[in-house]
């Protein structure tokens, strides 16, 4: 055995060879997922902050009554009802795609928007 690879852990690499139409689904599921993502966020700093910087604002959230001071924080839950609420209407290309890849995009953004409150609440507090 070579003395430079000693404690080397041997692992296996998996990779992928999609044919055209599995790698264009495959982008087709990221870009949902991103969209639905930044909706989330967008609709979270509305609740919170009273404003977004989402670049589709005005389309997203044209049919939503925010209280321009904010204060409402928004669990994934929230945001999951939400996004289910409007995503036929907005989204309507997303049809064909799996909607189980929005879902926990917007579950995966719901946890760390919580993460993100716990630390400013450890901050606050000096810790």
């Amino acid at each position: 055995m070579i003395s430079h690879l000693k404690g080397v852990v041997k692992s296996h690499c998996v990779a992928l060879s999609p044919t055209d139409r599995q790698a264009s689904l495959m982008l087709e599921h990221a870009g949902w997922a991103r969209v639905a993502a930044n909706w989330a966020r967008g609709w979270f700093q509305l609740a919170w902050f009273g404003e977004t910087d989402e670049r589709n604002a005005d389309a997203w959230y044209a049919h939503v009554d925010v209280n321009p001071d904010g204060g409402r924080w928004l669990s994934d839950m929230d945001l999951r009802k939400d996004f289910n609420a409007v995503k036929a209407d907005l989204f309507e290309w997303s049809g064909g795609l799996s909607q189980y890849v929005a879902k926990n995009a917007v579950i995966h953004r719901g946890r760390g928007l919580d993460a993100w409150g716990e630390y400013c609440k450890e901050r606050k507090h000096g810790k």
